[in-house]
């Protein structure tokens, strides 16, 4: 069957909730206050193929967006710490065990500049992934 997409975000989660980063994290589809600061992590399904040509090895290609959320107004440098912190979780080449296979960190995590939205001021850290 494969490695399963839910097992993926259950990896990925607990690779952030086990770094001790101490801001809180905001998950897709769970609520949070909005108190600032904290991270805001979505995840982003790239696609899915399959190279052996008998349906035996899926491999899914996806993206973990991390936006690092602080109030606007203030020093860009506490966001863009904590940005090159959550980079230092994701090398290029990280194998992250999940149900079914591993996760591999494809590329080193790209951190882009930050930008004002509404009151908060967000710096993304994008983590390219395949898992197989």
């Amino acid at each position: 069957m494969g490695i399963l997409e839910a097992d993926i975000e259950v990896a990925l989660k607990a690779a952030i909730d086990g770094a001790g980063l101490s801001w809180p994290v905001a998950y897709p589809n769970v609520n949070y206050s909005g108190q600032k600061p904290y991270i805001a992590v979505q995840f982003v399904r790239v696609g899915r193929r399959d190279d052996t040509l008998e349906g035996v090895l899926t491999i899914s290609r996806g993206q973990m967006i991390a936006n690092v959320v602080v109030a606007v107004g203030g020093s860009t440098k506490t966001a863009n710490q904590k940005a090159d912190q959550i980079a230092a979780l994701f090398p290029m080449g990280r194998r992250i065990p999940v149900t079914g296979g591993e996760i591999v960190i494809m590329k080193p995590a790209d951190i882009r500049e930050g930008y004002p939205q509404d009151a908060d001021w967000r710096t993304p850290v994008f983590v390219d992934y395949e898992a197989s």
